[in-house]
């Protein structure tokens, strides 16, 4: 049953829906009697994302979200399934953040200007209601993104690896930029204004007027909190080999995790490079007699080029900076609110305070 929840997702999807999943997480005493019952609990989280991070308050650095992941802003029991909401074509109570880079196969105008005959009710709500909507601005992000990375990195550094693997040598660069970049995209028509929580409120209100759904792509959002951030934050790295971990806490705060590698050379590298230092006067000494008792000026040369060539120590190589995802913990929080693109170490007083609610407002902004 594993083994088949993992690679089908419709049975999957089929678990959530029937309630299974809870049933199970309600129940884990059952894991003293029925020894698989955990790991289905960890397969059906793997195969279902949105379900995870309902459930667990946390996405780690190697979930890669796919088109059709989707947050609630608020938890909520029953865990919705969006395809059942689909299916009824109802609009939620709660917004609902969804991810889609996929492209329309018909242009952007001739989706908007899309209007159903108005007897046809069925074509109205499914229209509305029935189906995940394209996010153009989302792709357009991770467009723009990737051009400003082109330009700030040397020309070789990819964006796209194997699933698994990072170029850890960028990741803090990566991180700084992207959390100025989201912050940016978030902030509002009023950067200065503070009070984030507010015109949060008044945005979806907006947004979910115009878009008759409180099924809201996550590009459409111009102001964002914590969540928001975080999560369009998450959505990006995910697209730039950048492994973010996507956490939530108490009161609707949300925030992100990544993993800043700090290799130091072992004693045995330290002590060989320190020898291969140390002798490089001297092999050239060496060299150079020899190159001198050798009659022929050409075989001094072919001489001196083989023993450059031999004299390269492995420890000496740049060390690769490609490296497993797997194998990486977090220790650093990245601003997104306060001074965005600073790097909090984790369990430190600063992000202590960071991921707890701030329950003050400045009077200024909500006269």
């Amino acid at each position: 049953m594993i083994q088949t929840i993992s690679t089908d997702l419709v049975v999957a999807d089929a678990f959530i829906k029937s309630k299974y999943l809870q049933y199970m997480l309600n129940n884990r005493s059952s894991a003293r009697i029925i020894s698989s019952w955990d790991s289905c609990i960890q397969t059906l989280f793997k195969s279902h994302l949105p379900a995870k991070f309902t459930f667990t308050g946390r996405l780690s650095l190697y979930d890669i979200t796919q088109d059709g992941f989707y947050v609630v802003r608020k938890s909520i029991c029953p865990f919705p399934a969006l395809d059942e909401i689909f299916r009824l074509k109802c609009s939620p109570i709660e917004p609902i953040y969804t991810v889609n880079f996929s492209r329309p196969s018909t242009p952007l105008s001739a989706l908007q200007n899309e209007v159903p005959f108005e007897g046809d009710i069925n074509s109205q709500l499914e229209l509305k209601y029935g189906r995940l909507q394209h996010d153009p601005y989302l792709i357009e992000y991770v467009e723009l993104f990737k051009n400003m990375l082109s330009i700030m990195e040397p020309q070789n550094v990819a964006t796209a690896l194997d699933i698994g693997l990072t170029n850890i040598q960028y990741i803090s660069s990566r991180s700084k930029t992207l959390a100025q970049f989201v912050a940016r995209q978030l902030s509002g028509f009023d950067p200065e204004n503070k009070c984030i929580p507010h015109q949060v409120e008044i945005h979806l209100k907006e947004i979910k007027q115009r878009l008759g759904t409180s099924v809201i792509p996550l590009g459409q959002l111009r102001v964002g909190s914590y969540l928001e951030r975080a999560l369009l934050f998450k959505v990006i790295a995910d697209r730039i080999c950048l492994p973010a971990a996507l956490v939530r806490g108490g009161y609707g705060i949300s925030w992100i995790e990544i993993a800043v590698p700090r290799i130091k050379d072992s004693d045995e590298e330290k002590s060989s490079r320190a020898y291969f230092d140390e002798n490089d006067e001297y092999r050239s000494k060496i060299t150079m007699s020899v190159s001198l008792k050798l009659s022929n000026k050409s075989d001094a040369h072919l001489h001196d080029d083989k023993y450059k060539t031999e004299k390269v120590s492995p420890l000496r190589d740049d060390r690769s900076t490609i490296y497993p995802i797997k194998h990486m913990r977090p220790n650093f929080i990245v601003d997104l609110m306060d001074t965005p693109g600073d790097l909090i170490p984790i369990g430190s007083p600063r992000s202590k305070l960071y991921c707890t609610v701030n329950l003050t407002c400045n009077k200024k902004c909500c006269q």
